[in-house]
C-alpha cells in the first residue's frame, strides 16, 4: 500500500510515485497542473513575504567643520551577508555587523530621532527599509541640545545641521560612496526629528510665534511649551521638549548639498513653523499625528501642519493613528521597561510591534512612490 505524506509547499511528494508513473501522460500533465494552482500561490506568497536583501548595521564618527565632538552615526543598509543576533546595550537586532554592501545604487533615507532619544529606537524601522533596499542614515543627535531646548541656538540649527552632516558623511564614506544614490534621498523625522527634517528641507523655524503659540495654549499644549521630560524620557524616550521663550527669527539653514526629495514626519514637533516658513515645502510629506498623544497636542502639530501644507498645495498625506506618542519607536527590552516608563507603555489592545511592521509597510510604500529613479 503506498503512503501519501503531508504535501509540502513546491512538491509533489504527497502523490504516490508508483500510481502517478503508470498514469497517461496528459493525465499526469492535468495532476501537475492542478497541483500548481493550489500550491504555488502559496509558495509565491512566501517568496515575496521574504526580504530581497540582508539588513547590513554599522556605526561611523564623524566631526562637524567646527571641529565639534565628533557626531557618531548609525547605519543600516543592504547586503547579502547573513543576519546574525546582534546586541548593543539592552537592544537586541539581527542585521550582519559591519557587513559589506551589495552591489548597486540605493536611495537613501536620513533618520532623526525624537528629543532625548537614540537611532535604536527606530531599528524595526530601519531594519525593514534595508531590506526593501535602502540606505538608513540615523546620526546620535546632541542630547545637550535637546536638554536646552527648542529656543536656543543648538537645538534650532543642530538638529537639521548633523541630519544634513550624517548624509555628506555617509555619502563620502568608502563603504557607502559608491552605492549612495544622490538623486534619490528621502527623510524620516519623529517628534523633535520632525522639526530637524522640516528644518533640512528649508522650511524657516519662527521662534517669536511659537513663544506666542506657548502663551496661547501653555496649558493644551503644556508638554510641548514647559517641558514633559521626566529623567525617564532623557535616557530612553524621544519626547518631552523644552520650550524656551525666545524672540529670534533665526532661520535653520543647513548646507543645501543633498535635497531630500520626500519625507515621513511621526508626530512632529511643528508649532515653531509659521504657515510663511513652510513655503519652501513642496516635496511629497506624509504625516502621522498620534490621536493619544501624550506629549504633543496634535491639533497644533501634525494637524495642522497637515492642513498648512495641504493649503499650499504641497503634496501631503495624513494617518491619524489611534495611539500615544511612543508609538512610533520599537518595542523596548523586557529588561528596561520598568526603568522607561510611559515610554514603554501602549494603550490596552494596542501591539506596538505590529503597528511598527504596519509603520515600515506603509513607509516603504510611500518611498517607493517618491523616490522612483
Amino acid at each position: 500500500m503506498c503512503m501519501y505524506p503531508a504535501p509540502s509547499v513546491g512538491t509533489v511528494q504527497y502523490f504516490c510515485i508508483h500510481v502517478f508513473r503508470i498514469l497517461p501522460m496528459y493525465f499526469q500533465a492535468v495532476v501537475v497542473l492542478i497541483a500548481a494552482m493550489v500550491f504555488g500561490p502559496v509558495a509565491v506568497s512566501r517568496a515575496a513575504d521574504a526580504p530581497r536583501w540582508q539588513a547590513g548595521y554599522r556605526t561611523i564618527n564623524t566631526k562637524g567643520d567646527t571641529g565639534a565632538q565628533p557626531l557618531r552615526i548609525a547605519v543600516w543598509y543592504p547586503t547579502a551577508q547573513r543576519e546574525r543576533p546582534f546586541r548593543t546595550g539592552p537592544f537586541a537586532m539581527r542585521v550582519a555587523a559591519s557587513a559589506t554592501m551589495s552591489e548597486g545604487d540605493f536611495a537613501v533615507i536620513a533618520l532623526s530621532h525624537g528629543a532625548f532619544g537614540r537611532p535604536i529606537n527606530h531599528r524595526d524601522l530601519a531594519i525593514a527599509l534595508a531590506h526593501a533596499g535602502y540606505i538608513v542614515i540615523a546620526p546620535q543627535h546632541d542630547p545637550k541640545a535637546d536638554a536646552a531646548g527648542f529656543g536656543d541656538v543648538r537645538q534650532r540649527e543642530g538638529r537639521p545641521g548633523e541630519l544634513m552632516l550624517a548624509l555628506r558623511a555617509v555619502r563620502s564614506h568608502p563603504a557607502f560612496a559608491s552605492h549612495f544614490d544622490a538623486r534619490r534621498v528621502g527623510a524620516i523625522g519623529y517628534s523633535a526629528g520632525g522639526y530637524a527634517v522640516l528644518a533640512a528641507m528649508r522650511a524657516r523655524s519662527d521662534w517669536s510665534d511659537a513663544a506666542g503659540h506657548c502663551l496661547l495654549h501653555f496649558i493644551s499644549d503644556r508638554n510641548f511649551c514647559f517641558g514633559g521630560s521626566g529623567g525617564q524620557d532623557r535616557h530612553h524616550g524621544a519626547a518631552g521638549v523644552v520650550m524656551v521663550e525666545t524672540h529670534d527669527r533665526v532661520p535653520a539653514q543647513p548646507p543645501a548639498l543633498l535635497q531630500i526629495r520626500a519625507a515621513v514626519l511621526l508626530a512632529p514637533v511643528a508649532a515653531v513653523f509659521s504657515a510663511d516658513g513652510l513655503t519652501s515645502v513642496r516635496q511629497p510629506v506624509r504625516i502621522y499625528s498620534a490621536e493619544h498623544d501624550q506629549k504633543l497636542n496634535s491639533r497644533f502639530h501634525g494637524d495642522w501642519l497637515y492642513a498648512t501644507l495641504k493649503a499650499q498645495g504641497t503634496p501631503v498625506e495624513l494617518v491619524t493613528t489611534h495611539a500615544g506618542h511612543y508609538v512610533f519607536m520599537s518595542p523596548f527590552p523586557d529588561a528596561i521597561r520598568t526603568s522607561v516608563g510611559d515610554a514603554a507603555r501602549d494603550p490596552p489592545g494596542l501591539d506596538r510591534m505590529a503597528f511598527q511592521q504596519r509603520l515600515a509597510r506603509e513607509t516603504i510604500a510611500f518611498f517607493g512612490r517618491t523616490l522612483r529613479r
